[in-house]
């Protein structure tokens, strides 16, 4: 009995560090999040100028338009904008709170998603291996 409740608290010490990883947002920005926003890139799930704002979205965890003027030179706030609406319709960026203008990142499109599961999995954070 000793053994089995010792079995048992080891595997429950070793997910509870990995909550604990998980919600140091420095080491979800670096190891999870970050990796996801690359491989969706080269993966072309994203376009150039939507991983460059998902860089700063990852960075900064809350935007707001003026966060991302330097992706629009030249360009006016309508632009940036749509842009954002743009996002928002492809399920990557919803806002902070209704009818505000602060966006979170959104994991509710099934391509980030897919990637972001792949790199959990790769990190052991889920039991499975391989993707398909």
């Amino acid at each position: 009995m000793l053994s089995w409740c010792e079995y048992v608290l080891k595997g429950l010490k070793i997910e509870i560090e990995k909550i604990d990883k998980l919600l140091d947002y420095n080491y979800l920005k670096k190891n999870i999040l970050m990796p996801m926003i690359n491989e969706s890139l080269k993966l072309e799930y994203v376009t150039e100028l939507e991983f460059q704002i998902l860089k700063v979205v990852v960075e900064r965890q809350i935007i707001q338009a003026k966060d991302i003027k330097e992706f629009f030179h030249g360009k006016d706030y309508s632009m940036i904008s749509k842009q954002i609406k743009k996002l928002i319709e492809k399920k990557m960026l919803r806002p902070e709170e209704e009818g505000k203008r602060k966006y979170l990142i959104s994991f509710d499109n099934s391509y980030l998603l897919r990637v972001i599961i792949k790199i959990l999995a790769e990190k052991d954070f889920l039991p499975m291996r391989e993707l398909s």
